[in-house]
């Protein structure tokens, strides 16, 4: 059982990254209880929810049509394009409407970028990025097998380059890499995801919805350092566990 001091210190290591210029969105979920709010970093983006419940840990997507979605903005646009970070509380009631997303960036469309979970028997996890003109979306899973139901919330990351066709991203549970597997390998250049907004347990066409919650949304503009990760998931894991 944490003390309130040891809360405190974590909160205050938490608060420091939150001061870092290349946080282009926070979304503390829990704290944000209307149907329209304002993101708590620099650029005060302007959510939308459709749907998705309200709770103190964050918001509970049906599996049928829910999301929130935040208009597209120049400090949001190719975040990966010299390295970039994306991070979610999430918890996992099934694997959602066929691949309940964490994040979408495509427009249901062959640009951009996305994070989901698979539909296989063992559910993984999945970060697609759209190559050469919409041609080809590179993808990775991870590995081990991420059985659902995730009968707690976890912290999900990935760090990733688009810069290079030879960069892989890596993803974090809980503050530790997974294995992953290159599925499709990506060709040519990235895509760009300019013009298309952000959604957030679901895709523009609400096909994909997330069966469970989402909470605690962050994206750099930079690659954090697996410590980074790892403080992150220490200075929020108390609200989750």
């Amino acid at each position: 059982m944490q003390t309130l001091s040891e809360r405190e210190q974590q909160l205050s290591q938490f608060g420091e990254f939150g001061r870092d210029p290349s946080l282009v969105l926070y979304l503390p979920l829990w704290k944000k209880d209307g149907i329209s709010f304002m993101s708590d970093d620099s650029y005060g983006h302007l959510a939308t929810v459709t749907g998705a419940t309200w709770g103190i840990q964050g918001r509970t997507f049906d599996g049928v049509d829910d999301l929130v979605s935040i208009p597209d903005a120049v400090c949001i646009q190719n975040i990966f394009d010299i390295g970039g970070t994306l991070l979610i509380w999430s918890k996992a009631i099934t694997n959602g409407e066929a691949a309940g997303r964490f994040f979408d960036k495509t427009g249901s469309t062959t640009a951009g970028w996305l994070l989901c979970v698979t539909t296989t028997a063992t559910e993984d996890i999945a970060f697609s990025h759209y190559f050469q003109n919409g041609v080809t979306a590179s993808r990775w899973t991870t590995d081990a097998g991420l059985f659902f139901p995730w009968s707690v919330p976890h912290l999900i990351a990935i760090t990733y380059n688009s810069s290079d066709i030879t960069n892989d991203p890596v993803i974090y549970v809980d503050g530790i890499s997974q294995t992953i597997v290159e599925t499709t390998t990506p060709v040519g250049t990235r895509t760009s995801d300019v013009g298309k907004d952000l959604y957030i347990g679901n895709r523009s066409d609400t096909a994909r919805t997330w069966d469970g919650q989402h909470d605690e949304v962050l994206l750099y503009t930079r690659v954090l350092s697996t410590q980074e990760i790892w403080l992150i998931y220490l200075a929020t894991k108390w609200r989750y566990r």
